[in-house]
């Protein structure tokens, strides 16, 4: 999948709007440089009426 870059806004919790087919997720420095894939699964079946879901992702 294509590269997603995003900010963390919690003690290395992120926020993602309308996340596809586990797209790609990397965490990066200041200056923008990767440091590690952030390896992740979500849920199977969507919770329609939630409004966020919640997984753990492991940065390899």
């Amino acid at each position: 999948g294509r590269p997603t870059d995003i900010t963390s806004v919690d003690s290395g919790r992120v926020f993602i709007t309308d996340v596809g087919d586990n797209p790609a997720l990397y965490a990066a420095d200041d200056d923008m440089n990767r440091l590690c894939r952030i390896h992740y699964t979500l849920q199977k079946t969507q919770d329609k009426e939630a409004f966020y879901e919640t997984a753990k992702g492991v940065c390899q």
